[in-house]
């Protein structure tokens, strides 16, 4: 890296490198501004900065520690696959961009929702969540699971929640809300289209379910599902993938089929 000190970016892609060899690479940038970690090998990230504005962590499967002493850094994204690192100190102002995929392939559905709720118990603003869902048929959850879970609380407020969902059979989509929406509770829940039909029939069944909600389902208890905690809901827009121009569409409903790639 020599003749690099003044280096603003770096990508650093599938790099087999020690722990402490990463700490001194990282130290001979100090006007270091952004920079992005993905599929790396190493345990432990553990870096210094007064100039690190952005750092995104991406896919880095073995990682099991995070500790990040930017005082500046600004935008925090950290993309995993299977389990979250067990320990994440970064600097409290920083707001953070959460995206897991829930694989319930390998994974019970409980297990891979604990690494979600694992996120919400942690003191920092979280501002987007992106999920991708792949559950396959045989996988069998219910909402009376979620209820026996000792982390069931009231849900905790997160800035845009983006589900994108892969695979999942109808007989799952009411429980698979109830996972999310009673343990996370978005002020912006975005769906991201594509051409497969598992995306258009979960999206057509949760507007559904949105404009029919029963606030009604749990008075008797304490803690109330996230129906009685929902205080409005409107589609707002579809913002497509190749341009992020919002487009304002009557009756998306119907034109959902005949979409591009985006978000509604």
């Amino acid at each position: 890296m020599a003749g690099c000190a003044d280096l603003k970016y770096f990508n650093l892609t599938r790099a087999d490198i020690l722990d402490q060899e990463f700490h001194n690479l990282i130290s001979k940038l100090p006007l270091l501004e952004k920079l992005i970690l993905k599929d790396c090998v190493q345990e432990r990230v553990s870096l210094s900065s007064n100039r690190l504005r952005e750092l995104q962590v991406l896919h880095c499967d073995r990682l099991r520690e995070i500790d990040i002493d930017v005082p500046s850094l600004l935008t925090f994204s950290y993309v995993f696959d299977d389990n979250p690192a067990s320990s994440i100190n970064v600097p409290k102002p920083c707001s953070w961009k959460v995206g897991f995929s829930l694989g319930c392939q390998r994974y019970e559905v409980l297990t891979c929702f604990d690494s979600l709720n694992f996120f919400l118990k942690l003191p920092y603003e979280i501002e987007d969540i992106s999920i991708s869902i792949f559950i396959q048929a045989t996988d069998s959850f219910n909402s009376d699971k979620l209820k026996k879970k000792k982390w069931l609380s009231l849900p905790r407020e997160v800035g845009n929640l983006t589900i994108e969902v892969l695979a999942i059979p109808l007989s799952n989509y009411a429980a698979l809300l109830d996972y999310l929406l009673w343990i996370c509770y978005p002020r912006i829940l975005s769906m991201k289209t594509h051409a497969g039909q598992s995306s258009i029939k979960f999206i057509r069944w949760l507007y559904e379910k949105m404009m029919k909600r029963d606030a009604k389902c749990c008075d008797c208890h304490r803690i109330k599902c996230w129906q009685h905690y929902l205080k409005d809901f409107k589609i707002e827009c579809f913002v497509p993938l190749k341009d992020t121009k919002p487009l304002h569409i009557d009756n998306l409903m119907a034109a959902l089929s005949n979409l591009p790639l985006g978000t509604i």
